[in-house]
């Protein structure tokens, strides 16, 4: 004969603590970044490569430049001819580190 036990527990958050639905903790999260841009040390401290593994790996590898290019319609702006430095949209450019960084390092590995 299968038994069924019951019970109930109390969990104590603490005061400086804040429990929320995971979708709302994402959008506070992108409405903390949209608007504005990151700069290549921003990303190398996200990313823990240094510029020259980015350019190497993602921003100059031409299948991911065509995605990233904002000539394109992606979020990032390359250096050009104004001599402005990379800049990085936020919120586009984590998408695209989420979808793509693990494809990224197995091709790395299979080299």
């Amino acid at each position: 004969m299968q038994q069924t036990i019951e019970f109930t527990t109390k969990i104590v958050v603490p005061a400086d603590k804040v429990l929320i639905d995971r979708t709302e903790y994402d959008q506070l999260m992108s409405e903390r970044i949209a608007g504005r841009w990151w700069s290549m040390n921003e990303i190398k401290q996200r990313t823990g490569h240094d510029a020259n593994w980015l350019k190497d790996n993602i921003l100059l590898v031409p299948k991911f430049r065509k995605i990233l290019d904002a000539d394109n319609g992606g979020p990032v702006f390359y250096p050009g001819v104004s001599g402005r430095n990379y800049q990085f949209e936020p919120v586009g450019f984590s998408k695209f580190l989420q979808e793509w960084f693990p494809i990224i390092f197995k091709e790395l590995k299979s080299k």
